[in-house]
């Protein structure tokens, strides 16, 4: 019997999720099955639960020298954080630095509720008129 999975659904089961469907599976079609899962893209490789959410990062200027990358997709556990703090532990060397963030073109303070591939953008200071 053949399951269809996507990749995102492949990509989310851990080794004891394909011992469990292995049974399903005959000859070549676990293995089959976990080198899609190994394949998968990265923005699902590291989730391991249901309820995991991506976000897409962007980092522009300086804060983006500091954690050396201009953007990046991030598996959290949750919703609702605080984005100021999980950033600078994330990325110490933010600590010291004055920088705004934007959540879905939007300039935001303290804890914020996130949907699913939310774009969060970290700006460094900047004037305008």
């Amino acid at each position: 019997m053949w399951i269809n999975c996507t990749a995102a659904i492949v990509s989310r089961l851990t080794a004891a999720d394909i011992d469990i469907l292995g049974p399903v599976f005959k000859g070549d079609d676990t293995l089959y099955l976990e080198r899609k899962r190994k394949m998968a893209t990265h923005r699902w490789a590291s989730a391991r639960k249901w309820n995991d959410m991506v976000i897409n990062v962007k980092y522009f200027g300086m804060v983006a020298e500091a954690v050396g990358q201009g953007q990046e997709e991030i598996v959290l556990p949750s919703s609702e954080l605080d984005l100021r703090q999980f950033f600078v532990a994330r990325y110490p060397r933010l600590q010291a630095m004055t920088w705004k963030l934007a959540v879905d073109q939007e300039l935001i303070e303290g804890i914020v509720v996130l949907q699913d591939h939310a774009e969060v953008v970290l700006l460094p200071p900047f004037a305008g008129g």
